[in-house]
């Protein structure tokens, strides 16, 4: 006993010391020299082990030393970790799930391979375990925790099956499920976009998830993920049973804006969705996107939103959008909300108004209306220098 508490208070000298601020720069060498001597511990540990009836008390010792060796030395010693992590051991009727799945989260982030057949030999017990019996508050996470493992093993799609399976007869608290989608949407795996639209299906459960839901769905960057962020202000786009209301219409409309930015063909596909007639919530919703493009090109095109049959007749934060091209706010000082107002040109949007007002019977009087504010607006802020009255009210 006192020679294992003595290796045991060794080995954390040298960790502390590694994490101490002599030492903060990483060092290659004193790592290696750490996961010897650890490796040897357990060496020797694992010499003393019983092939038949192995003690309880040298196997939680081991896997208590998994932690510190999945953070040191995960790749080249993740055979051994699994290994010793595989070793039954209960105390007290208890099963050591904290000891089996934390080492195997780190060794995730830490990048090592996670065969599917191992790492599931490790998990699974755990979770029939806590399926089996009321758990207490402290032993919820591990559900989350081992579930979140699974998009990301060697094999991920056979993990995602694994996982769907859990998740039709495991429930999970708030806290959980978010840590599941985030997971799957992290994943790049194509099979998790059908789990993540099983999850949105269940009633409410994107209402409540609102922004890891979305965010999941962004991360995952598939052909099919980019088709589920359309549908919302698409109508040709399949919608999706359960997200017709996710409360976060600013994430999504953030998310979309990213991806047509990074999808020229996207991009095109929203710019042409401002001269199809939407119902109130794709229009705001591809209103806000169009803000969040922020360029000339877009701003220009959203003037197709004008509708003389809705009010208002442009969405709020694009109507915001359109005065502030006309109206600059010069920041004065160092606040954020102290500005001066200045006028300004913005010729093609007017020009395009003014064609509006003239020709277009969907948009002639909206046309109108907006060209009368930005009247109003040069009268109280004056007019850029060369530009003359509008012709649809006359010339100076």
């Amino acid at each position: 006993m006192d020679g294992w508490a003595n290796r045991t208070r060794q080995f954390r000298e040298i960790w502390e010391a590694r994490a101490s601020s002599e030492f903060t720069r990483f060092d290659e060498t004193r790592r290696k020299e750490a996961v010897q001597y650890l490796r040897s511990h357990i060496d020797s540990l694992r010499a003393s082990l019983s092939s038949e009836t192995p003690d309880p008390e040298v196997v939680w010792r081991l896997k208590d030393l998994m932690r510190s060796l999945a953070t040191l030395d995960s790749k080249a010693s993740a055979t051994l970790i699994l290994e010793v992590l595989a070793l039954p051991l209960k105390t007290h009727g208890t099963m050591d799930g904290w000891k089996r799945i934390q080492p195997l989260e780190i060794m995730l982030f830490e990048g090592a391979t996670l065969p599917n057949e191992q790492t599931l030999a490790i998990i699974m017990p755990v979770v029939d375990e806590l399926n089996s019996k009321w758990h207490s508050d402290n032993e919820r996470p591990l559900f989350s925790m081992s579930f979140s493992i699974m998009p990301f093993l060697e094999d991920p799609h056979a993990g995602i099956a694994v996982l769907a399976d859990l998740l039709e007869r495991t429930r999970l608290s708030f806290e959980g499920i978010s840590k599941v989608v985030s997971a799957l949407g992290h994943s790049r795996c194509s099979e998790a976009v059908n789990l993540l639209v099983s999850i949105a299906s269940k009633e409410g459960i994107t209402n409540s998830l609102g922004d890891v839901w979305i965010n999941a769905i962004a991360a995952l960057d598939t052909p099919r993920a980019h088709e589920i962020l359309m549908s919302f202000i698409d109508p040709e786009s399949r919608e999706i049973t359960g997200t017709l209301r996710t409360g976060r219409e600013d994430v999504l409309s953030r998310r979309i804006a990213e991806l047509a930015e990074k999808r020229p063909a996207i991009r095109v596909r929203i710019l042409s969705l401002c001269q199809v007639r939407l119902d109130r919530a794709k229009r705001d919703l591809l209103a806000s996107v169009i803000v969040r493009l922020g360029d000339n090109e877009s701003l220009l095109q959203s003037l197709y939103l004008l509708d003389d049959e809705l009010s208002p007749e442009l969405p709020y934060d694009l109507g915001k959008a359109v005065e502030e091209a006309f109206v600059e706010h010069r920041p004065t000082g160092d606040s954020s909300s102290s500005y001066t107002l200045h006028p300004r040109a913005a010729n093609d949007l007017r020009d395009r108004l003014i064609e509006m007002a003239r020709s277009d019977s969907n948009r002639k009087a909206s046309a109108r209306a907006l060209l009368s504010r930005i009247e109003s607006w040069r009268l109280e802020y004056g007019r850029p220098i060369g530009e003359t009255r509008n012709p649809i009210f006359g010339s100076d």
